[in-house]
C-alpha cells in the first residue's frame, strides 16, 4: 500500500490554501503587503518543517509514503493554522 500524489495536485494545494490566506487576512483587516509577508512566510515555515521531517524519515527505508506528500503536508497544516489564527 503506497499513498500517492501527484506532484502537481500538491503544488496546487498549497497554492489555492496560500491563496486562501492571503484572501482570508485581507477580509480581517491586513493591508495586502502585510498578508502577503504572513502568507508567504507561513508557506515556507511549512515547506522547512516538512523538509526537515522528511530528511528525519528518509532515513529510514520503505516508508509507504510519497517524500512529496509527506513534505508538504507540515505546510499545508501551517497554513491552515494561520487561516484559523492570524487576526
Amino acid at each position: 500500500f503506497k499513498l500517492i500524489a501527484a506532484p502537481t495536485a500538491v503544488d496546487l494545494v498549497l497554492a489555492l490554501s496560500t491563496i486562501g490566506l492571503f484572501i482570508s487576512q485581507v477580509k480581517r483587516g491586513r493591508r495586502p503587503l502585510g498578508a502577503l509577508g504572513w502568507s508567504l512566510a507561513l508557506v515556507a515555515l511549512g515547506l522547512v518543517l516538512g523538509a526537515v521531517i522528511g530528511a528525519l524519515l528518509a532515513t529510514q527505508a520503505g516508508l509507504p509514503f510519497n517524500s512529496i506528500l509527506f513534505e508538504a503536508l507540515p505546510a499545508y497544516l501551517v497554513v491552515l493554522a494561520g487561516i484559523l489564527l492570524l487576526l
